[in-house]
């Protein structure tokens, strides 16, 4: 600040002495300062005596505009200027020296360009910034840079190429830099001779704050896996990056395509096209690829997302053939042995309900359960068991059997007196013919009728002798 204090005062002094007039102000700019807009400017020294200071401003833009004057900063000693309620009010202001009734020309402030930078994308580096809002008139711009050696040695600046009082408010230095060195650039606007002070903005190095651009990519699923053909970035003149970089490689970012949103991200670093293995057949699978360099610390722009559906290989699809075969067949098994044993079940209910079961008495369910305990086989031999026998039975209910019993023992006893003989010197008394009839009668309740009777009772004797 004093340095340049005293180059002002050296040029006011020697402005006064050569043209005997007072010297303009100089580095006039337009800021902003607690979101108000200002005019400054540096002091001006005439002979060792205060000047004062007027602005002025105009809302138009034509060669022939009228200049209205800031009421707050007329034959001011200060060298600021607030512009009270002018934020947004589009004007062109103008300053001048003042001292008695001398006066320095007016100088016309032009707002310097906004927000500079340098946008690098495949070493294409461009320039850009923002113009004033306020300002009226024709601007133009002009860039300038400086390389790490003449700053350090005569601080001189190069025009770019191009780029010397444009009205574009972008500037490409493709054919100014050199990739791997180090540079200074800085920006300006100039209204007619006024100039704005120049906008420097910090140092910029191509090769490492130039960004890589999307990759290319190509994806071909086949046999359970995905191939990767990868390309690029490339520069405009179809130069490789990868040729400007020793550890150039990919990330590969790859997911299972899901609904719910939840995603499981896997990635891969290659050198150059890949394979991707180990996938899920039959699942859409996503992916992305972003260029990188280890070194520099850069990390590339992605590609745009694709989405293949992967296959599954010969081996896999044997397998889930089988695997659907088997499944089928136990199904139709299943299916049958459920028809036959409802088929079972259902024959069971139908008899069930048209043929209703019956229960034989208790006696004679123990007869054939155990008959060999039964006392009615007890005077049968083998050779009667040989022998057909043709029987006639007659069922009676429990109230018939007093009846039936009497009748029986007095039949069988008559018959037995007829038919009794002797054989063998053995006889059949009335006594046995009474004890086995009441055995018949207990066993099942059953009678033999006369006729039966007197057909066995012979043989019974015959047999016994």
């Amino acid at each position: 600040m004093i340095s340049l204090i005293s180059r002002t005062s050296v040029f006011g002094l020697l402005w006064a002495l050569v043209f005997g007039q007072i010297p303009e102000p100089q580095n006039v700019q337009i800021g902003f300062v607690d979101s108000k807009r200002i005019l400054k400017w540096d002091s001006v020294f005439y002979q060792g005596n205060l000047v004062t200071y007027s602005v002025q401003r105009t809302f138009e833009s034509n060669d022939n505009r009228s200049w209205l004057d800031v009421h707050n900063c007329m034959l001011t000693t200060e060298t600021r200027c607030n512009l009270l309620n002018d934020v947004n009010v589009t004007c062109n202001l103008r300053v001048r020296a003042e001292h008695g009734n001398e006066t320095s020309n007016w100088v016309e402030a032009v707002a310097e360009p906004k927000n500079v930078r340098v946008d690098s994308l495949n070493k294409k580096h461009v320039v850009k910034w923002e113009p004033d809002a306020c300002q009226l008139g024709s601007v133009t711009y002009s860039v300038q840079y400086q390389g790490n050696y003449e700053r350090l040695h005569n601080e001189s600046w190069s025009e770019a190429q191009n780029c010397t009082r444009i009205t574009e408010t972008d500037c490409d230095l493709w054919d100014s830099l050199a990739f791997y060195a180090k540079y200074f650039l800085r920006v300006r606007a100039e209204l007619g001779s006024a100039t704005s002070p120049w906008v420097e903005i910090p140092a910029f190095y191509p090769y490492k704050d130039t960004v890589f651009g999307p990759p290319s990519v190509d994806v071909l699923s086949e046999a359970g896996l995905l191939h990767v053909a990868i390309k690029g970035p490339f520069t405009e003149n179809e130069h490789p990056l990868s040729n400007d970089y020793e550890d150039f490689a990919y990330h590969i970012f790859y997911w299972k395509e899901n609904e719910d949103g939840n995603v499981k991200m896997d990635n891969k670093s290659v050198k150059t096209s890949t394979v991707l293995h180990n996938l899920q057949p039959w699942t859409r699978y996503c992916l992305k690829v972003q260029a990188y360099s280890k070194a520099s610390s850069k990390q590339g722009q992605f590609s745009p997302v694709i989405c293949e559906d992967v296959n599954a290989d010969t081996r896999r699809r044997a397998l889930a053939m089988a695997q659907i075969l088997f499944v089928t067949l136990l199904a139709v098994l299943v299916v049958t042995l459920g028809c036959f044993f409802f088929v079972i079940y259902a024959r069971k209910a139908i008899k069930y309900l048209m043929y209703p079961s019956y229960s034989l008495p208790v006696h004679i369910r123990e007869y054939l359960t155990e008959p060999s305990q039964q006392p009615m086989l007890g005077t049968l031999t083998k050779e009667d068991l040989r022998e057909e026998h043709w029987d006639k039975l007659s069922i009676v209910s429990q109230s018939e059997i007093p009846s039936i019993l009497p009748n029986s023992t007095k039949t069988d006893g008559s018959k037995s007196n007829k038919n009794e003989t002797t054989s063998g010197g053995k006889i059949l008394n009335e006594e046995d013919d009474v004890q086995s009839s009441q055995s018949s009668v207990d066993s099942g309740h059953y009678s033999n009728s006369t006729e039966n009777s007197a057909h066995k009772t012979p043989q019974s004797l015959r047999r016994n002798t």
